[in-house]
């Protein structure tokens, strides 16, 4: 063994995880000092457009609809979740956000990709029963429906679906079927047995993003076994997300990895 790997493991095994972090961040070299974090993610390269533009601006007016919601906490997050919606409007059929809470994500979404002009559905899928964060802890969960409903105009479209995955399904009004989907629920059993009904709304060259795909520990044991099953593949990103699209008629295997 050799003497670093030792202190090192001498290092984690006396000091706090919390002193251990902080002493990881001070001493590493190959980021800035004032390099910020994207719910744990690091960079040494421009994120200019995460902070500026049309993203931004965005961004930054609705992230104050969670009250405790820090400026970059899921920033990188919601610019992953703007660029595969983004991929999508030209797809048929609609978009469908399940956990929805405060709101910020499918918003900050409805607005970057001028949801109103695509003459498609937005449905969101959340009880709004506070059912992950039950009022404890720091980052409580929305049980206030019309918070999110007065968001909206009373004629915007958007339809509001006040079950649990995966017992709403199957779901009225996806005769179009889908374009887009985002899963973030934070309950990775119950969005994993959505995928396989998900997946056979997806229209060709539709994505599905899955928020907790590999977020911290990843959620591996849950949602893998399905996404072979329904003979699909998943990109699992920097994120933490995983995003899997489904193949355009006519090719022979899905275009994700």
């Amino acid at each position: 063994m050799s003497t670093n790997h030792f202190l090192r493991r001498v290092a984690k095994s006396v000091l706090p995880a919390a002193m251990l972090n902080y002493m990881r961040e001070r001493l590493r070299t190959d980021l800035p000092r004032h390099a910020l974090s994207y719910q744990g993610v690091y960079t040494q390269h421009s994120m200019r457009w995460l902070h500026e533009g049309r993203f931004a601006e965005i961004h930054d007016r609705h992230r104050k609809l969670n009250p405790f919601n820090a400026p970059n906490e899921t920033r990188l997050r919601q610019y992953t979740a703007c660029m595969f919606a983004e991929f999508s409007k030209s797809i048929p059929g609609d978009f469908l956000s399940a956990g929805i809470s405060f709101g910020i994500a499918p918003r900050v979404i409805y607005d970057f990709v001028e949801f109103e002009r695509l003459e498609k559905n937005y449905h969101f899928i959340d009880p709004f029963l506070g059912a992950n964060y039950p009022g404890q802890g720091v980052n409580p969960y929305n049980t206030d429906f019309q918070f999110v409903r007065k968001q909206y105009r009373e004629d915007a479209p958007v339809v509001f679906h006040r079950q649990l995955l995966p017992d709403c399904f199957p779901l009225k009004g996806l005769e179009r079927g889908l374009a887009f989907v985002h899963l973030n629920t934070t309950h990775p059993a119950a969005e994993a047995a959505s995928l396989q009904y998900l997946y056979e709304k997806l229209n060709p060259g539709g994505y599905i993003l899955i928020d907790s795909y590999s977020f911290g520990q990843g959620g591996f044991d849950d949602y893998d076994l399905v996404i072979q099953k329904i003979g699909a593949k998943v990109f699992s990103l920097v994120t933490g997300q995983g995003i899997i699209q489904k193949p355009l008629a006519g090719d022979n295997q899905p275009v994700n990895a």
